[in-house]
């Protein structure tokens, strides 16, 4: 493959929402043709550019110790803070083994420095927790308003949730229940957005946060809802209960059933061991119901 090849095959594969086995075998090999063309000229962004695509590629496929690798290369080669920001997060969470807080706290610093949302979110919660870094409530409190301000007119929703309901924890920390009860909303349906676009299994934890948070501030009221939608499952199937909704491939049915060791879930004849199961891994068509949850519609209680 020649370096124009490369270029041609990148630009062509992008457009494209789904690639067959045989071209994601040249995709890779059209990012790696570019890498080693570029891979000792710093002072041209194309190298690291197409070191940090590859490593996205590697990341939404799952392939995480190949994705570091790439970020890695990439930050090394004049990547910055996007290849930082990616850096931290995959430190912070051990997406490779263990979590690494020395690492995030690195990465991190580095890429905050250019107001990296991400990373001031990884930032703030190292000084939350004491990871590393000598617990710093006050300093936790103001990374987060700052990023709540610096987010709130930002069309995209990746971060967004996860400081809103951050945010949402302080103010009912606070005694505010009306501001935490808003906020969290704002947090789930920001997070929902999200979801159509990427997630992870971590996610899914925020989101039952959230949904549980509602809850317990709805108090009796909870009992006068008559919309739902799939994220109130959290709640809603701690109980034995049976309920339906639709999509394009029709009709579905969840049920769950008090066992001695908690709540099992039925969807569709599948069987799941809890609620997280039935979140991590139940699927219609293939896909992860978070990631289309914008086709599941008329949730209703049988």
């Amino acid at each position: 493959m020649t370096l124009t090849d490369a270029f041609q095959t990148i630009k062509q594969y992008q457009a494209r929402s789904a690639l067959s086995p045989e071209e994601e075998f040249v995709l890779i090999e059209a990012y790696m043709e570019i890498i080693q063309a570029y891979e000792n000229d710093d002072d041209d962004a194309t190298g690291h550019v197409a070191m940090f695509n590859l490593a996205d590629y590697y990341k939404r496929h799952g392939e995480y110790r190949l994705a570091l690798k790439y970020y890695r290369m990439s930050a090394e080669h004049g990547g910055g803070w996007p290849a930082e920001t990616e850096l931290a997060h995959f430190y912070y969470y051990g997406l490779t083994g263990k979590p690494d807080y020395e690492q995030a706290y690195r990465y991190a610093s580095r890429a905050a420095e250019e107001h990296s949302p991400r990373a001031l979110l990884i930032l703030a919660d190292l000084y939350r927790y004491g990871q590393f870094v000598k617990p710093d409530h006050q300093r936790y409190r103001h990374i987060i308003f700052d990023l709540y301000e610096q987010l709130a007119d930002s069309p995209s929703p990746m971060v967004k949730g996860e400081v809103m309901a951050r945010l949402a924890d302080i103010y009912r920390q606070d005694d505010d229940p009306d501001e935490a009860f808003e906020l969290f909303l704002e947090a789930q349906s920001a997070l929902e957005e999200q979801f159509l676009i990427y997630f992870e299994n971590r996610d899914l934890d925020l989101m039952k946060h959230v949904m549980e948070s509602l809850y317990s501030l709805l108090g009796p009221a909870r009992s006068k809802l008559t919309e739902f939608g799939l994220y109130d499952l959290y709640v809603l199937l701690k109980d034995p209960v049976c309920i339906a909704f639709s999509s394009s491939s029709g009709l579905h049915y969840v049920t769950s059933h008090p066992e001695p060791a908690g709540i099992t879930v039925e969807m569709d004849g599948n069987w799941y061991r809890n609620i997280d199961d039935f979140f991590d891994r139940a699927t219609i068509d293939g896909a992860r119901l978070p990631a289309i949850c914008d086709d599941l519609l008329d949730f209703r209680i049988l």
